[in-house]
């Protein structure tokens, strides 16, 4: 994958690290760089594309993002520096967080659902651009290779099994550097 020009961004800066819900938005709309993100992504998936952005919830992207304890020039240095990272990293997030909410095995006795109410064929009608910016927010941690950091990051969020969603963003992130190295990026 091509790198990225560095004169992308040089007259994009924020005014602090903690961007507001309008910049993190403003972002995710309209970057350059990383709509290419999206479409590279969106290529290597096999989708013609993500759906449009819906910023009207409640400032969770913001949030995530200030989370890491990073800001928006961050992102861009990311995206800049490691483009192929972000991009490989984005897809094995893809292939290894999916899945059922409940495991079957987790059903109380007596309470497992019938052949009725599991669901069928499960329609997907989309991806959400902030699948990639949540995936570029989790490598910003990842990067600082602390387990004391990713799980503060990872419970301030308020996700269940904080150990099990670091080691699954663990493996992704160990999936994409081995791509990368088989691809002799």
């Amino acid at each position: 994958m091509p790198r990225v020009d560095r004169m992308t961004y040089r007259s994009r800066v924020t005014r602090s690290t903690v961007a507001t819900h309008a910049e993190v938005s403003a972002f995710i709309r309209t970057d350059p760089v990383f709509a290419r993100c999206l479409a590279d992504v969106a290529r290597e998936m096999g989708i013609g594309g993500f759906l449009p952005y819906n910023s009207a919830t409640l400032g969770i992207d913001q949030r995530r993002l200030m989370l890491t304890g990073r800001g928006l020039d961050d992102v861009r240095r990311l995206l800049t520096d490691r483009y192929e990272l972000v991009v490989r990293f984005a897809l094995a997030c893809w292939r290894e967080l999916p899945g059922s909410d409940i495991p079957d095995e987790e059903w109380p006795a007596g309470e497992e659902p019938d052949e009725d109410d599991l669901p069928g064929d499960v329609e997907v009608l989309g991806y959400d651009p902030k699948m990639v910016f949540y995936a570029l927010c989790d490598l910003l941690v990842l990067d600082k290779q602390e387990t004391a950091a990713m799980d503060a990051y990872l419970k301030s969020q308020r996700l269940p099994g904080v150990r099990a969603w670091r080691v699954t963003l663990q493996r992704a992130y160990r999936r994409a550097v081995s791509e990368m190295e088989q691809s002799g990026g």
